[in-house]
């Protein structure tokens, strides 16, 4: 019988809790499928050499709003998280999108590693000129860190620390390597730091050239603390 068509007694019953957890366990699959996907898709684009890169302005604090906005739903109560708010920047012309996928990507990677403490994320200028600037970020957490000899691995394709972290926290390893490669398109580099049980930041620098447009106000999502 078509669903249009099915007695009135038919009715929608609110969901129990187990069917809650079902679905929220499809809910998380598809999530992570779509991402497994979308970056067989980038380090296919990369090495084949067919990505471009955009050159549209933006405002940079308006940029981290919309990330603050994006990792809400994803926030753990035991962790607090940083975002900064960057005085006196001036409209600035790139890829937004690229640069807000490899700031995801490390707020993603940190999130997953972190159990508790912090996830911070800055940036500062560090060079600027009538024409162009150079920003230098880093997302530092307080997870439990990376030896020093598997540190070469984090940005090799399909790699991850050891076979354990693809059993616990699944992933492809290909993250911090498209995240690399993003970056480096951009004129930058990207390195890290990490202490076992101590933390791992990690560090990026872009080269942006500066807009001859006047920034626009926008809400300011970063005025309340993120983890309200």
């Amino acid at each position: 019988m078509p669903f249009w068509v099915l007695p009135r007694y038919f009715k929608i019953t609110p969901l129990t809790k187990e069917e809650k957890k079902y679905l929220s366990y499809i809910h998380e699959s598809g999530d992570h499928l779509l991402q497994v996907i979308n970056e067989i898709l980038d380090i296919a684009k990369i090495e084949s050499g067919s990505v471009a890169l955009e050159r549209i302005d933006f405002n940079l604090n308006q940029l981290l709003d919309e990330i603050a906005a994006i990792i809400r739903g994803r926030m753990k109560p035991e962790i607090e998280y940083r975002l900064p708010r960057i005085q006196g920047l001036p409209l600035v012309c790139g890829d937004e999108l690229k640069l807000k996928q490899v700031l995801i990507n490390l707020i993603n990677n940190a999130n997953k590693f972190t159990k508790k403490g912090t996830i911070e994320i800055q940036v500062t200028v560090s060079r600027m000129d009538k024409d162009s600037l150079e920003l230098l970020f880093f997302v530092r957490d307080t997870g439990k860190g990376i030896p020093a000899d598997k540190q070469e691995l984090v940005f090799k394709s399909f790699a991850q620390e050891d076979s354990s972290i693809t059993r616990k926290y699944g992933g492809t390893g290909l993250g911090l390597t498209i995240s690399q490669k993003f970056v480096e398109l951009m004129g930058g580099r990207m390195w890290l730091e990490s202490e076992p049980g101590i933390g791992t930041t990690f560090y990026f620098t872009v080269c942006l050239e500066r807009s001859n447009q006047t920034a626009r106000q926008h809400p300011d999502i970063l005025k309340q603390p993120l983890n309200h």
